[in-house]
């Protein structure tokens, strides 16, 4: 975690995700070649939401990435960063399609009626 690499992501199917992190508290994830303030490192779980029903799992993954990229391109807080990626797999975990025609920006990063995240620090 030293170096170029500031953040790292790792997701963990029904187990939710682990985010390990030196950005300062309450920074967005960086877009831009300016250098990046660092901060200590430290470890957030988010748990998984829970799945109504799941019809398939392919493509979960890479609807997670997808909502992930999305957010950080529009600059939005690493919670809601998170966020949007689980709404996009869950959407996808909901549907035989690998990506469901039911992704598109209102349903990623519509967040007015989420409840928080509520994540646990996982000590390093």
């Amino acid at each position: 975690m030293d170096h170029e690499l500031h953040t790292l992501v790792i997701t963990l199917g029904p187990y939710g995700v682990l985010l390990i992190t030196s950005l300062p508290e309450g920074s967005s994830f960086p877009t831009t070649q300016h250098p990046v303030p660092k901060d200590r490192i430290r470890a957030l779980h988010y748990s998984a939401p829970n799945p109504a029903k799941i019809v398939s799992v392919s493509g979960a993954g890479d609807c997670f990435a997808g909502g992930m990229i999305g957010s950080i391109l529009k600059g939005l807080h690493h919670e809601d960063c998170i966020r949007a990626g689980q709404r996009a797999a869950l959407l996808s975990l909901h549907s035989h399609l690998a990506v469901p025609t039911t992704i598109c920006p209102q349903t990623v990063f519509g967040f007015e009626e989420s409840e928080p995240l509520d994540p646990t620090a996982v000590l390093l």
